[in-house]
């Protein structure tokens, strides 16, 4: 997990400004990406993939996965989700890293991108 520098802010300040670069992600990663940030269970910021898109809106309270995982355990959470698993009929795989004050979790970011091709090879 990322050190923050010490500039006297909190997890939720980092999670803004997060947030405020969510729509700049696919530009700047290679891949298609989709990109969610999480404060207090609900989204605060998310940028669907343009092959993968989960529907999530702005105030919604985290349904599950690898982002309600990662908000419960405190800890970074993966997963590889097969098309056969997947509520959205394509395979895909998440990203979770937890915002922390202290021991308190604030939020989290997660990324999932489709593994289509990678799973046909497996």
């Amino acid at each position: 997990m990322a050190e923050y520098p010490q500039r006297n802010r909190v997890a939720a300040d980092y999670l803004e400004m997060m947030a405020e670069l969510v729509p700049y992600f696919n530009d700047l990663i290679a891949g298609d990406v989709s990109v969610s940030v999480i404060r207090d269970g609900k989204y605060i910021a998310y940028c669907p993939a343009d092959s993968l898109n989960f529907g999530n809106k702005i105030g919604d309270p985290v349904k599950g996965g690898v982002s309600r995982r990662c908000l419960e355990s405190g800890r970074s959470q993966s997963a590889i989700v097969t098309k056969e698993n997947s509520a959205y009929g394509v395979a895909y795989a998440a990203n979770a890293v937890p915002f922390k004050d202290g021991d308190v979790v604030v939020g989290c970011a997660t990324t999932a991108t489709r593994i289509d091709k990678q799973e046909k090879i497996i």
